[in-house]
Formats: C-alpha cells, structure tokens, sequence
C-alpha cells in the first residue's frame, strides 16, 4: 500500500473534532475509465468547502493546480486501487489525501484493507465515531462489501448507476441518472435513495458555469437561454477517459465527412486513453481546425466554447445540460443506454445509440450544427435538468452527522425591496405554490403589483428575501392579525428546493420578525396534503395547534410562540 497523507497524523487530532474525513472508494483505468472518480471529486470538493468553513461561490470555484494540503489534515481521502497517474495528481492537487491499495478491486483483500485504513484514518484524524462517511462508487463493490462497510461502523454512501445488483445495503443510494426512479431498488429498508437528476454531481467548475450562465436565476421560473449562433461551428468531442475501443477516432472521421462553411473541433482526449498515438496522427491529416486535447483543467470552459457536443453518455452529460450545450450521445457502455434513452424521450439530446456508422454520426451532426431552433431547444430542455445543486442535496445528511454546516458564510437574509415584486410573482405562480393556495388559478401582473404595493408599504407586514450566494433563492411574509399573532407564509424558488432551505429560511427570520413587529406568537396554516411545509415547520419548533377545514380544504395549524 501507498500512503500519501500527513507524517504523523495524530498530531492533529484536535482539528478534526466535528470535522471527520469522508473516505471515497473508487477506481479508474483504461476499461473503466475516469468518470467514477471525476464525479467523487464533485462531492470531495463541496466536503473539503465546508471542513474548511468556505463556500462554493464562483471566485473559489474550478480546477487549480496549487500545492497539496495534505501537511494539515485532508477532510477528504481517496482509497484507489488502480488509478493513472495524471487522475491521482488531480486527485492531490485538490488538497485530498490519496492512498493507493494492492488489492483486487472488490475482492476480499479490498475489503480488509480498505477498511484497515477507515479504522486507522477515524482514530487517528477524528474522534473514533459511527458518523464517519465512506463513499463507494464502481460496478465491482458487491453486496458482501457494502455489508462489510456498514458491519465496521461505518455510514455507507454508494454511488449506482443501473440497478445491476440483486440486492444492496447502504445507509444512502445514490444513482443520479435520468431513469433512476424508474429503477426497483431491493434495499434495506432504512436506506435513503436519492435518485434523478436533482442530484448530479458537479465539480465546482460548473458551479461557476451556472452563475454565469444564469446571473438571474430566480428571477425567472425558466432559465434565460443563451444566444444560439445560425451554424453551430465549434464543436466539441467528449468520450471519456479511456475510450478503450477508439470509438474518438470514428468521430473524427464522421466530422471530416461534414460540409459546413467553417469548422472548428475540439477533441478532449482522457488520462486513461490508450490511442493518443492515432488520433494525433489523425489530427495531423486533417483538413480543418482541429485539435487534441489532454490533461484537461478547464472542461466548463471548453463546454462555453463549444456550439454543440458529441458525448458519450456518461456523467459529462449533466455538466454539458448543466452549462446547456445542444449535444448528440454515444452509447460506449451498458450502463449508459438507459441515460441515453432518458436524454432522447425528453428532446434532451439526440441518441445514436451503439456502434453507429460514420455516416449516420456525421448526418446527424450536420443537422444538428445547422437547426439553430432545434438546439435552444435541447438547451433549455438541458438547463431545467440539471442545477448544478446536487452535490448539496446529497451531503446534507453526511454533512449533519460531521457537525458541518452545509450553507457556511453563503446564506443571506435581507428585507424586500422594489426590484422583487417580479420575482415574487413568479414565485406566487410556482405551480406547487399554486396547488397549496385557497385559490390556485393563476395571479395576473396587474393584480400582483397591487398587492405588492400594498404589503410594502404596511407597518403590519415584513416581506423577506433569502439569498444563497447573492442569488434570491426564496421569500417569507409575516403579517400581524392581532396584538400579539403574526401569520406566516414561504416558500423556496423550485431551483432551490431539496436542498433545506425552508427550515434555513424560518431559523433565519424568526429573530427579524420578533425585533420587528411587537408579536408573541407566529402562526401557520398548512394544507395537509403539504408534508415538505409541515416537516419544516416541525423542525423550527413549530406545534400543532389545531386541524381543521378552511374554505373546504383540510388545514393544519401550527404555532411558535416567542
């Protein structure tokens, strides 16, 4: 075995108390590839933000090669069988710990070493805890190791793609494709399943992209597409880290046969890519711009540039629907053919399937480049999929059992203004905001703005806006409807939703309203049918008071005193 990690880790013991280290199992090779580990990075990096006590906003964000942190304490360590050496520096350069194991990966020797070093690593970093967190992500850790991990005392993270077990045991499933929820999971019961795309994994590259790409989220229901060239002429090519069977190479030959004006092609060739050799040799014959590129450390970037995509249909398809980029998928492995599926029957992106000719993959590109509706289209269809939150949505429980907060330094709480009568709009007219309303028909503008001005200007209400990076992520009201009893509403923006912050957004303003307006009590009204609302309120300290019926509608009534 292989350690790179402090030289005498029991020196800082007492930096990590609440702050345990979250192991990641995952391999990567030349049959493999790297996604399992590039996507465990996602999660490493939002993990070693809140260790740290930082935050995922754009200016922190994205790759940076700097100088390993591994001489403090690593709050996040990879345990690797087989990994190249380029993805293991990748791996180190983001301050992680790595340890390389000499184990058949998911063998019985993999199991006791992996979880040598868990018991080493939770005694000597933290304070020996049944909250330390190890992720697993790879088709070869079967059932028998899964129940190894949560036998030792460990919480188990497993990361799926397709439901190719019989049987699973976790604490937390994680299968963030398209199809997921279609799956029929046989796992213990007390295991939650986080399933769909609401729960992609993004490295914080792409969290940056979000923010440029929607400087306005929330102040739209929709995102705002961008402008969509007549001819998409740069096009960028994605098949993975390894690319055992060089399909690279047949799309290049599909791209030579395309007849456009202009042409410029990027092709992003993998750490694990055993065919460099011929494909520099292709790039060197080739009759347009054309070029390789390796050891890539800006893929968000490179995705901005880029017109459209031709992608495997892997995890980089939720970093380009993310950045919303029109993209055509290649089906490489078995486990990507239900992603690519999902993609096609929601007009996402379009599906060659396996093994297509070269004439079909260079048709489809060509009316592709060339259908500029089609591909703000499969933009924006892309966008609504994926928010780039997901890493969030899956830590929190983690996060929780660490004694972390999820949202350090990033959460904002401030009074309403003029500029947030649209957004507040929009929200009023969220369709699940509607269906939890006595009257759930649509607010037109004019009757809104009425509204607004009214409650902006009453000394008996307080409008706040909850801001998550500076962006409005959801609002609270209070109105006062005696001496001493406010009545409260909220709601989340439904790009936010999942990610806790209902329970933030009352915690938050619970002191607001007591300093602000001369109450004792705060009181809610909940339809019954809107359990995500009463879980809320529950844990804000909340009570019931009463159930009942309220313009025929099954109500609940919760209250808060002072």
């Amino acid at each position: 075995m292989i350690f790179y990690m402090p030289e005498n880790p029991s020196k800082i013991t007492k930096n990590w108390r609440g702050r345990e280290p979250l192991l990641i199992r995952a391999d990567a090779d030349s049959r493999m590839g790297t996604g399992h580990v590039m996507r465990c990075i996602a999660l490493g990096q939002a993990w070693k933000e809140m260790a740290e006590g930082g935050s995922l906003k754009p200016e922190n964000s994205g790759f940076k090669s700097h100088p390993s942190s591994l001489s403090s304490h690593p709050s996040v360590i990879f345990i690797c069988a087989t990994i190249p050496d380029p993805l293991a520096e990748r791996v180190q350069s983001e301050g992680f710990g790595l340890i390389r194991i000499s184990a058949e990966p998911g063998s019985a020797e993999d199991i006791r070493q992996t979880l040598e070093n868990s018991i080493r690593l939770s005694s000597d970093l933290c304070p020996l805890s049944s909250d330390l967190w190890i992720v697993i992500d790879g088709y070869q850790f079967g059932l028998e190791y899964q129940r190894a991990v949560r036998k030792a005392g460990c919480k188990l993270l497993l990361i799926d793609d397709y439901n190719h077990q019989s049987e699973y045991e976790c604490d937390i499933l994680l299968n963030q494709n398209i199809n997921a929820a279609e799956l029929n999971y046989k796992i213990n019961p007390d295991a939650r399943l986080l399933l769909g795309t609401d729960y992609a994994m993004l490295r914080h590259e792409f969290f940056q992209g979000v923010k440029e790409t929607f400087p306005n989220i929330g102040k739209t229901q929709q995102a705002p597409t961008q402008s969509v060239p007549s001819i998409g002429n740069n096009i960028l090519v994605t098949l993975g880290g390894a690319d055992p069977d060089n399909v690279t190479l047949k799309v290049i030959k599909a791209l030579q046969q395309i007849d456009l004006p202009q042409m410029y092609i990027k092709v992003i060739v993998g750490p694990a890519n055993p065919h460099l050799e011929a494909l520099k040799n292709s790039a060197s014959h080739s009759t347009f711009d054309f070029r390789l590129l390796t050891d890539v450390r800006d893929m968000s970037g490179l995705m901005h540039w880029s017109d459209l995509a031709v992608s495997a249909a892997g995890s980089t398809c939720w970093e380009l629907c993310c950045l919303g980029v029109p993209f055509v998928t290649l089906v490489l492995a078995e486990n990507q053919v239900g992603l690519a599926e999902g993609l096609s029957e929601r007009g996402v992106a379009i599906c060659l399937g396996e093994n297509p000719s070269v004439s079909q993959i260079a048709a489809t590109v060509q009316t592709l480049a060339k259908s500029a509706g089609y591909r703000a289209d499969c933009s924006a269809r892309g966008r609504a999929l994926v928010d780039g939150f997901g890493v969030l949505r899956i830590l929190r429980r983690p996060a929780q059992d660490a004694g972390m907060d999820l949202f350090a330094g990033r959460l904002k709480l401030r009074c309403a203004d003029a500029r947030d009568m649209e957004q507040l709009w929009v929200w009023a007219n969220d369709p699940s905001v509607r269906r939890n309303s006595y009257h759930p028909e649509p607010i037109p503008l004019a009757e809104h703005k009425k509204w607004f001005e009214k409650k902006f200007n009453a000394p008996e209400s307080l409008i706040l806006i909850l801001e998550l990076d500076g962006t409005a992520a959801g609002q609270v009201r209070y109105d006062r409807i005696d001496a001493e009893t406010a009545e409260i509403d909220f709601s989340i923006d439904a790009r936010f939703r999942g990610l806790g912050l209902g329970i933030k957004i009352l915690e938050m303003s619970f002191n607001e309203i007591f300093n602000r307006l001369p109450i004792n009590t705060v009181r809610a009204e909940v339809f019954q049918s809107n359990p995500a609302s009463q879980a809320a309120l529950k844990k804000t300290g909340f009570k019931l008071e009463d159930a009942c019926a309220i313009k025929g509608v099954p109500i609940l009534i919760y209250l808060k005193t002072k």
